[in-house]
């Protein structure tokens, strides 16, 4: 490896360099809600600061800031880089795109505060894999000096049973009657033992932690019953706190823990409500990270929940006039750090180096019940690209997408629940008892046949803390030299031994690339010998997935 130092003249220069994006496939990179895989897929972008929800906050909400190439060569840029990253789109005139990453400060640009005064610069550092490595090895061999290993396994439960979300499925109806009708269905319908998430509509004001009085009237006695019946119960917690919190608000401001702007508090809409952004920009005790801590603590002890999962806390929703002196993703790592002291149960939505937190992490929200990348087809981009990026506990969005307003249609959603049948994490909103009995069948299937491999799972997971390998992982990490290895992304292994193709199109038939070795095919109990591909057709009711034989 060597390291590259590039020292800007001025504050108002911009400091650059490219690399060839057609030379290779790339890999990696910080992120984004319809992930391309490989990336020189990406339809390209201009400039876009590297921090953690930039492009409307629907992005680089895991800001890694590392790119590997099919050809045995890595690009690594440190956290202290107010970095900028362009990718050219297609052109079929010369066919040259190219990678360009790009440090600046301009006055309207997030880093502007922080690096105001302050001479800048581009480093990185450029890793090359020896004459006989291959892909796979090169990673294992640079990934050390890349992310740091998890301190420990997360909660288990997350792994081995359905993980529930009252978040979109219960969009704007969330009480005390619905949620125990809610769990009440998933018993019925087998899915005992579970993580049950309680999202957005829980609390009386956004960021005020305490339990609306007119939807939960008595939110222990509520939570001790879904407790009784097996779940593991978790609330929603954020960033935020609303104006309209107005004592818990007034505190906040006199204590100054709210992000401010030239003048007063960074104030901004979120979720029909104007708030302000609790200040992680620094935790130091007394702060208002510990407070922010200690109230999430004070409703899990009045309630009896398990613990908290954590949403949003990208730099992005900070607004254009926040005052940051610190690094704008130091926020989001300081929120992430915060939060994993409450607990290995949850999630988080946003990292920056945040590897090492025993959580899993969680994806861009989808917004969209549909067929292409910004739906059903980006999963498994998305997965691996986390997978790749130091975060093997994925946590996917909800079947069927995680902020969607419509019900999905039956047939996607069943694509959509076997295509998460084999992900870290087997991750509900939208019920499978509302559809017809056929829908309902197949949901339980899956949910045994994954219930079946779950000790297979756990062990990837432990493998995953103890190494850094990912539990999902692409074709090539078990053929690195195969050239269609390197461009398959609608395909995945857990592990080296379990090859799973998903229907993620409206076909009911698709081609399916068997790398090389002998593979039992689950679905027709036939052997197939690869490297090939295979035409197969797949009944709705089926999820095609091989078992190597060894």
């Amino acid at each position: 490896c060597k390291t590259v130092v590039w020292l800007a003249r001025d504050n108002k220069d911009e400091v650059k360099s490219c690399w060839d994006w057609t030379n290779g496939h790339w890999y990696g990179g910080p992120g984004e809600v319809d992930p391309q895989w490989p990336l020189d897929k990406h339809p390209g972008h201009a400039d876009t600061p590297a921090i953690t929800g930039a492009l409307g906050g629907r992005s680089f909400s895991f800001n890694s800031r590392f790119w590997l190439n099919s050809n045995g060569f890595s690009i690594s840029v440190p956290p202290e880089v107010p970095l900028y990253i362009a990718i050219d789109p297609p052109n079929p005139t010369t066919n040259i795109r190219r990678l360009c990453l790009v440090s600046k400060i301009p006055k309207d640009g997030p880093f502007y505060h922080w690096m105001r005064g302050r001479p800048h610069h581009l480093t990185y550092s450029e890793c090359y894999a020896n004459e006989v490595t291959n892909l796979t090895q090169f990673y294992v061999d640079i990934r050390p000096s890349l992310f740091q290993l998890a301190r420990n396994l997360p909660d288990t439960s997350y792994l081995t049973a359905p993980v529930w979300s009252t978040w979109p499925g219960l969009r704007n109806k969330l009480d005390f009657s619905t949620l125990d009708e809610f769990v009440n269905h998933i018993r019925r319908n087998g899915t005992t033992r579970t993580v049950l998430r309680v999202g957005r509509g829980w609390e009386s004001c956004l960021g005020e932690f305490h339990f609306s009085s007119t939807s939960f009237p008595d939110p222990k006695q509520t939570m001790d019953r879904v407790k009784s019946m097996g779940f593991n119960v978790l609330l929603r917690a954020h960033p935020f706190l609303a104006q309209k919190c107005a004592a818990l608000y007034r505190e906040a401001y006199d204590r100054s823990f709210l992000m401010k702007s030239a003048y007063a508090p960074a104030v901004n809409k979120m979720e029909d409500e104007m708030a302000a952004n609790i200040d992680f920009s620094e935790t130091i005790p007394g702060g208002a990270a510990e407070w922010w801590r200690d109230r999430l603590q004070q409703v899990r002890k009045s309630s009896g929940v398990h613990g908290f999962y954590f949403e949003y806390g990208q730099a992005y929703y900070l607004g254009d006039d926040a005052r940051l002196e610190v690094n704008p993703n130091d926020y989001s790592r300081n929120y992430a750090e915060t939060a994993s002291h409450l607990g290995n149960m949850g999630s988080v939505a946003v990292g920056v180096g945040s590897s090492r937190l025993s959580m899993f992490a969680e994806m861009q929200k989808r917004s969209m019940s549909t067929w292409d990348a910004a739906g059903i087809k980006g999963v498994i981009p998305g997965v691996l690209q986390m997978g790749l990026s130091g975060y093997p506990f994925v946590l996917a969005d909800p079947i069927g997408g995680g902020d969607a307003e419509q019900r999905p249609e039956p047939k996607l959603y069943v694509r959509w629940l076997q295509l998460a049948t084999f992900l870290p994490s087997m991750h509900f909103s939208w019920d499978f008892w509302s559809y017809d009995n056929a829908t309902l069948e197949i949901a339980k299937s899956m949910i045994k046949l994954r219930s079946t491999y779950s000790d297979t799972i756990v062990n990837l997971a432990k493998t995953a803390a103890e190494t850094g390998i990912p539990m999902v992982r692409p074709l090539w990490w078990i053929a690195p030299n195969d050239a269609r290895a390197l461009q398959v992304d609608d395909q995945f292994l857990l592990g080296n031994d379990i090859l799973v193709a998903p229907i993620v199109t409206e076909k009911d038939e698709r081609d399916v690339y068997i790398p090389n070795g002998k593979w039992n095919d689950m679905v027709t109990n036939r052997p197939v010998a690869g490297p090939k591909v295979i035409n197969a057709k797949v009944a709705l009711g089926q999820l095609l997935y091989f078992t190597r034989i060894k």
